[in-house]
Parts: C-alpha cells; sequence; structure tokens
C-alpha cells in the first residue's frame, strides 16, 4: 500500500514537470510588443512614438499556462536577462550584470546609484476620463533585503504632454505609498504578497498537500512578488500623454527585479459607476460578476451536459435573470459567448461551444429580447474556467458566459 501512495505522489508531480513553466521570447520589437501584447485591442489610442532604452535581453514577452495565480500572459520588464526569470525556483539570488546605463529619475526615487535601467515609453490619446493596466513586481531581493533599505526601483510614469504634469501610478492600492520590497511583503501590506518557495523536486508530500505553491515555485525563478495590481489614472480624453515605465537595480547590479504587465489590460474604458457595480450584483446575486473596464463579465451557473447544448432545465432562472436585466437597461447589450471541455478535437469544439452560445440567445428571443441587443460566439476549449482535469473541473468549463456593454 505504501508504494501505491508513493507512486501515485510521484506521478501527481510528475504531471506538473509535464506542464510548460513559464514561457519568454524575445522576438517582438518594442512597437509590436506595446500594440499586440500589452493594449486591450477595442480601441485606437493613437499609439506613438514607442521607445526602449536598456539591454535587449532585459525587455520581453512571457506565457503562463501553469499558474493560476499569475496573469496568463504579456510584457516582461528586468534588470537582467528576461530568460532568468523562468523556473523553477531553485536559487535565491539569481543576478545579470547586463552593464545597463543609470536612469536619474529612480536614483533620485532611491536616493542611491542606479544600474542596469530598462525604461519602455510611449505617447498615447485616451477617449475616455481614466486609463488602467494590470501589473505583477517581483524581485530575488525578497525576503532578505525586506527592511534593509536597498530596494531595486520601478516606476510608471505618466507624463501629461499639455501640462507637463508627471505622476508615478506604481502604487501601492488606496495609499500614495510606491510598490516595492519594504511597502508590499510578508509584514506590510501583506494580503498583496505571495511567496515563492523554493523547488525541491523530493518534497513530494508537501507539494500534493499544496498545490498552487507547487505550480508557482515550478513556475517562476524570483523569491517573491506581489499579486497582480492595477495600475490606473484620471486622464483628459483627446489630450496627449506619455507613459514611462522603468526599473532598476539600485546599488549595486545583483538580485534581479522584473515587473510583468498583463497582456491586453491596458484600456481607457470607462469603469463602471457604484451604483452600476451595485445593481448588476443585486440583479446576479450569487454569480460572479467581474468588471472589464465598461464591460461587466457574468459567470452564470448555466453549465451543460458532456457533448451537449441543450440549456438545463436548473439554468432557467438564469435566462430570466439575464431578460430581466436587459428590459431594465435598454442602453445595455449583451455578448453570449460559449466554451466546452478539453475532450474532443479543437474544430469539433468550437462548433459546439457556438451551438451553446446560439442555443442561449434563441432562448433569449423567445422571451421577447430584440436580436439587435445581443451577439453569439464560440471560444471552443481555450479559454478554460479551470485547469483541473477532474469531472468537477471539466463540467465548470461546459459553460456559457455573458459580457454586457
Amino acid at each position: 500500500m505504501r508504494v501505491i501512495i508513493c507512486l501515485c505522489l510521484y506521478l501527481s508531480l510528475f504531471e506538473l514537470h509535464a506542464q510548460e513553466t513559464l514561457r519568454v521570447d524575445t522576438f517582438l520589437n518594442p512597437v509590436r510588443l506595446i500594440e499586440e501584447t500589452l493594449l486591450d485591442g477595442e480601441t485606437d489610442l493613437g499609439i506613438e512614438k514607442v521607445q526602449y532604452t536598456g539591454p535587449p535581453e532585459c525587455l520581453g514577452r512571457f506565457s503562463n499556462k501553469l499558474a493560476r495565480d499569475f496573469p496568463k500572459a504579456g510584457i516582461i520588464l528586468s534588470t537582467g536577462n528576461v530568460f532568468d526569470a523562468v523556473g523553477p525556483n531553485r536559487k535565491s539570488n539569481t543576478s545579470t550584470n547586463t552593464h545597463g546605463k543609470s536612469d536619474w529619475e529612480l536614483a533620485r526615487m532611491a536616493n542611491n546609484i542606479s544600474m542596469d535601467a530598462s525604461v519602455l515609453s510611449f505617447q498615447f490619446e485616451p477617449h475616455s476620463d481614466s486609463i488602467r493596466f494590470n501589473f505583477v513586481f517581483a524581485s530575488e531581493e525578497y525576503p532578505e533585503y525586506v527592511f534593509r533599505g536597498v530596494n531595486d526601483v520601478f516606476a510608471f510614469f505618466l507624463i501629461d504632454l499639455e501640462t507637463k504634469q508627471k505622476r508615478n501610478l506604481a502604487l501601492v492600492p488606496n495609499t500614495n505609498s510606491v510598490v516595492s520590497i519594504d511597502n508590499i511583503n510578508f509584514k506590510n501590506n501583506s494580503k498583496y504578497y505571495i511567496e515563492n518557495k523554493y523547488w525541491y523536486s523530493r518534497r513530494v508530500d508537501y507539494w500534493q498537500q499544496n498545490k498552487r505553491e507547487a505550480e508557482i515555485s515550478y513556475l517562476i525563478e524570483f523569491d517573491g512578488f506581489t499579486k497582480s495590481l492595477e495600475a490606473h489614472a484620471a486622464v483628459v480624453a483627446g489630450r496627449r500623454y506619455e507613459l514611462r515605465i522603468a526599473i532598476s537595480d539600485i546599488g549595486d547590479a545583483l538580485y534581479d527585479s522584473a515587473v510583468f504587465l498583463e497582456a491586453g489590460s491596458f484600456t481607457d474604458k470607462k469603469r463602471p459607476s457604484k451604483q452600476e457595480k451595485e445593481n448588476m450584483s443585486s440583479i446576479f446575486e450569487g454569480n460572479e460578476v467581474v468588471q472589464e473596464g465598461d464591460t461587466s463579465l457574468v459567470y452564470l451557473s448555466i453549465q451543460f451536459e458532456f457533448d451537449s447544448y441543450d440549456i438545463p432545465n436548473s439554468s432557467v432562472d438564469d435566462i430570466e435573470k439575464l431578460k430581466n436585466f436587459l428590459e431594465s437597461n435598454a442602453d445595455k447589450k449583451l455578448e453570449i459567448v460559449g466554451h466546452t471541455d478539453d475532450r474532443g478535437s479543437a474544430d469539433y469544439n468550437l462548433i459546439l461551444s457556438e451551438k451553446r452560445a446560439q442555443s442561449v440567445l434563441n432562448s433569449l428571443t423567445k422571451l421577447g429580447v430584440s436580436a439587435t441587443r445581443l451577439s453569439a460566439k464560440g471560444d471552443g476549449s481555450s479559454k478554460p474556467y479551470t485547469e483541473e482535469k477532474t469531472e468537477e473541473g471539466r463540467s465548470l468549463n461546459r459553460r456559457v458566459e455573458f459580457r454586457i456593454y
């Protein structure tokens, strides 16, 4: 019996090894990184004058198919070689001296010598009254240099090109404190901090009991990082701005740090008002509602049987909720997105997901909702709600989601 249990644990760990760790590349130039990776793709922000200053190995893009507590894709800007970010986490002092130049703004922020600076900047013109994007800060300085007064520094400088006003958007949520290892760690603002444990492949029992920690440790090299944070600012529509994303080693070229910018998160979409959020939550009580700019993504419990696009009887009330919401909000439109689990070919699953979305659309039109306010599409199995391969996990992936505009 003991042999069988140990074998199962080792097989579970082998499955983790079989999955991809963080994938990093430096193929795209700075213009394509901004336009094809960082922007949300739905708004023309008139991006101009994209510039990168720093060693070429310090800028790249990343993707993550493993860990749930880390962005799925985006841009990485590092004080060292971006490929050193790839896990597992086997070192406590990963360092690359890129012989990069200093940055005077970051040196002034840190009141110390700046080294290995990397700066990515671009100009844009918002069409709304705010901009926002998501990011994660990670560092090998965790945890050894917390509260020791030597922090690598990064900043998101937003510059109003008309008034010349400059703001740093890399702030701890609901504060004026900059994001750093001293301001977000195991003690200060710990709810925003994730410790990354060292990867020991022989710790099979521990990893089996702590799967999320195992995913992170296997994914990325940095010893600690923040949870996903939002940088945001009020802006004036039609005015020209510059965003300057900068990071630097401070004091020496040791212990790399990096900032990860989430793909598709840079947007000027309006944020829903507090009242709109409250109305949405009350109407869809018991269901998860996620705000994405001026869009509400609603996770309703419409789950389909395997290989079926028939709406289950248990979901009739959910369809009624959507109909009532659309009747009360004549300015809103609804996009219905169908999904499948991972079984079956990609082509078959795409067609099945489209049929699931269309069946919901047909149900709403039968209840009197105008078809001009509805659209339906399928994403197949490409965007799972969960990566778990259990029957319970797959049932959660056989679903439809709703985007309310």
